[in-house]
């Protein structure tokens, strides 16, 4: 017979495990936050690493065009040049300001520097801006922290750093130059914080900053360090919100300084004016993980141009995909959800509440005029999405469409239409859905942009609404992700989903590949529509080639699935069938789930064989050969003119025992196996676990036998079958005897005593016991 190579590792097939010190990897946070909307698509470069993400800040590292953003000139630094031009009557260019500031060293001191903002100073003789630059520079080296090497301390308190301190002080003491008095007292009061010295900060800051008017960067930046120096909690927050709007080199800084357990209301009483207080509600906006619909509200009736509400809009929309459709699609509880049910089920009801809240959100959003805010195209955009999230899936449509008489000219904009309106033209399908025209050329641009996440929406919405065979052809796409381990962007791409059910069917109760999803999750019905359907569309035009070039190449697995099913329910003749249509070579592959596990004979075990070679696996089956030999020896047993009706019996409760978790073929029902139980939630449960067909077959094989001792054997046979069933149940403990408490191994003593000892304790007998039959 052929040869069938299967493994005994822990199976997972595609799925990838990275594994760390802790045990093998889990998706978790933004891991599993489902997301299709890109904060950088609506350019926010000021803001964009406070994005709604599980992780502290958002990364925009993966996306070409956000990191361009963020490599121009940061707006505080161009703030601090303007002012430096402003001095010099905006002669010099903001290239040579930057340069001479923040580029150049001993280059400053020569009056002929290639540098024109060099030049100028020296040429309207402004020594004070050049002895104040150079000072700059010399403190450059101690504005960091520098750490005790005798860890006497976490800071070391340098005595370089203290003259330094003391040089800026009396600079600014003594300098008529109302600007270059604030640098300095700046310098002092930045060193002073490296130095650990909070009182010359607070000092400094009251003289020189408290009371100063208008602020500029140089205000915000002593700002900045102040706040680590307030006492008083709620003038830390309101501090820290005024740095977080008006010094953007400083918000990932300072943004934890402001609590958000203390009330707005208490921080407010120190703002003055309008400015200041659209900066308190919008960091309170920025810091809130929950609804925010409020501060919304709040920040468009102060401030309805500000930037940052549209931004906001953006992170209120994004924590809206999260909460409903990482659960919707994924089955796990959003990124930031506070904990899941004692089933570990995101429940349903949750989802209402969050679409719920869309709806109220979309309700805002019409009442804005678009002629007030920033980005009228990101309000636009919201209002077609929160449709989608509010199930008005043709009210989404026609907000695109309004969309598309603005003549958006952004791509990325223009992709995300795209993809909306895709979705829209799937979901409104109530049943029995296809896959639009209009739609195909997105799934393979998006595809191609390793947008995954749209193809699994895409997927999981044909699935919902009855077309399990294209969205199990999509699934399949999404396992082209190979090796991803070199590719940190994977872990941002990678598509992580459980079952409604909470299968358990592999190591893990969550699936990253397609084909075992198909085994928790789809009936022999739906695998046996999924290969007709593949055997007869492949390659028409160019989207079936690109469909289908993955699973095409998986018919085989297919088979060997359906095969699987149908054992699982007992049905022989349609399990053959399938198998007989599944090439060897996909069981001596050596691939994922079939490594090379043992040779052995499904249809011998003994009272103490579990997964160890035997002297009798000298005869080698593939799948198709066990299921045939099974058939042909119960066929036989059922034949009344058999004499050998008991020894057939007993085979094929073998073969049925090495079928369940603790048999030599396990891997006929399962595609993972673990010492562990775990309850994957498929239909012959508890058959794997239990052996009830085994021992079924091993009682009917002691009713017809024509020995006593066979018939004992028969007996100990069944009970070690019982004996599986009785560890596996809740209820067990291990205190119990599973002698006494095992039915069979009781009749067994009562029925056959003389063989009693000899069948529950000797290793050795049972050969001469089976050849009794």
């Amino acid at each position: 017979m052929k040869h069938w190579a299967v493994s005994l590792l822990i199976l997972t097939g595609s799925i990838s495990l990275a594994t760390y010190a802790c045990g093998p990897y889990y998706p978790y946070g933004d891991d599993i936050r489902f997301t299709l909307l890109k904060p950088d698509v609506f350019r926010y470069p000021g803001f964009v690493n406070f994005s709604y993400a599980a992780s502290i800040f958002y990364s925009a590292n993966f996306d070409k065009e956000a990191a361009l953003l963020n490599d121009s000139i940061d707006g505080s630094v161009r703030e601090n040049i303007m002012l430096w031009r402003k001095r010099c009557k905006n002669i010099p260019g903001e290239a040579a300001v930057y340069q001479a500031v923040y580029v150049l060293d001993k280059e400053i001191n020569d009056p002929h520097s290639a540098n024109s903002f060099i030049r100028y100073l020296y040429m309207n003789r402004d020594l004070e801006a050049i002895n104040y630059l150079t000072f700059a520079k010399a403190c450059g080296p101690f504005n960091s922290v520098i750490e005790d090497p005798w860890e006497r301390q976490e800071k070391a308190n340098v005595p370089q750093r203290a003259r330094l301190i003391s040089h800026a002080e009396e600079k600014a003491k003594g300098l008529k130059d109302a600007e270059l008095r604030q640098r300095y007292a700046f310098l002092a009061i930045r060193l002073a914080y490296y130095n650990d010295d909070q009182k010359t900060i607070r000092a400094l800051y009251e003289l020189y900053f408290s009371h100063h008017n208008p602020k500029n960067i140089i205000d915000y930046w002593s700002m900045y360090f102040m706040t680590f120096a307030e006492n008083d909690s709620i003038r830390r927050n309101f501090n820290a919100a005024q740095v977080f709007s008006f010094a953007p080199d400083k918000r990932n800084e300072i943004f934890f300084k402001y609590n958000h357990d203390i009330p707005i209301e208490k921080t407010l009483k120190y703002a003055v004016n309008q400015e200041q207080k659209v900066a308190v509600w919008m960091l309170a906006g920025f810091r809130k993980t929950g609804k925010a619909l409020d501060i919304l509200k709040t920040i468009y009736d102060l401030k309805p141009g500000l930037p940052a509400l549209g931004f906001l809009l953006l992170r209120e929309v994004n924590k809206l995909e999260d909460w409903i459709y990482t659960p919707w699609y994924t089955r796990f509880e959003p990124s930031l959800a506070g904990g899941s049910d004692e089933n570990n089920i995101y429940p349903d009801s949750r989802i209402l509440d969050d679409r719920a809240y869309a709806r109220k959100l979309l309700d805002f959003v019409h009442t804005i005029d678009p002629g007030k805010v920033e980005n009228p195209t990101l309000w636009q955009f919201s209002k077609a999405y929160l449709s989608y999230m509010t199930e008005e899936y043709s009210r989404s449509l026609k907000e695109i469409y309004i969309l598309e008489k603005m003549s958006v000219k952004e791509t990325a904009v223009k992709r995300e239409m795209a993809i909306l309106r895709s979705l829209c033209l799937i979901a409104m399908q109530k049943e029995h859905a296809i896959i639009p025209e209009s739609v195909k050329p997105v799934l393979i641009r998006e595809f191609n942009a390793a947008n995954y996440k749209f193809v699994f929406a895409v997927a999981r919405e044909l699935e919902f609404r009855g077309n399990t065979t294209d969205a199990a052809i999509l699934l399949s796409k999404l396992k082209s992700r190979v090796d991803p381990f070199p590719d940190e962007a994977y872990w941002r791409n990678g598509i992580y989903w459980r079952t409604k059910a909470n299968h358990y069917t592999l190591y893990v109760d969550y699936y990253d590949d397609y084909f075992y999803y198909l085994d928790a999750q789809y009936t022999p019905g739906q695998i046996q529509a999924l290969i007709a359907d593949i055997g007869a569309n492949q390659g028409k035009n160019k989207f079936d080639v690109w469909k289908y070039a993955v699973i095409k190449k998986d018919i085989p697995r297919l088979y060997d699935l359906l095969g699987t099913k149908y054992l699982r329910t007992n049905d022989l003749e349609n399990a053959l069938d399938s198998y007989d249509k599944v090439s060897d070579t996909l069981w001596s592959s050596g691939h994922y789930p079939y490594h090379t596990y043992l040779n052995a004979n499904p249809f011998y075990t003994n009272m103490f064989n579990e997964h160890a070679p035997t002297a009798a696996d000298s005869t080698h089956y593939n799948k198709a050969g066990i299921i045939r030999s099974l058939l042909a020896v119960l066929k036989q047993a059922e034949d009344i003119r058999n004499g050998d009706r008991a020894h057939d019996y007993f085979l094929a409760a073998n073969c049925y025992f090495n079928m369940t978790q603790y048999g030599n073929s396990w891997m006929m029902r399962r595609y993972y196996w673990s010492a562990w139980i775990h309850k994957s939630q498929l239909s012959d449960d508890d058959e794997y676990y239990h052996c009830d067909l085994a021992k079924q077959y091993y009682v009917k094989a002691k009713a017809v036998s024509r020995s006593s001792k066979f018939a004992a054997l028969c007996m100990r046979m069944a009970g070690r079958c019982e004996s599986y069933s009785i560890r596996s149940r809740s209820d067990y403990h291990e205190k119990v005897s599973i002698l006494a408490a095992n039915p069979y191994y009781v009749d067994l003593k009562k029925e056959y005593p003389v063989y009693y000892n000899d069948l529950v304790s000797n290793c050795e007998v049972f050969d001469s016991y089976f050849k009794n039959f």
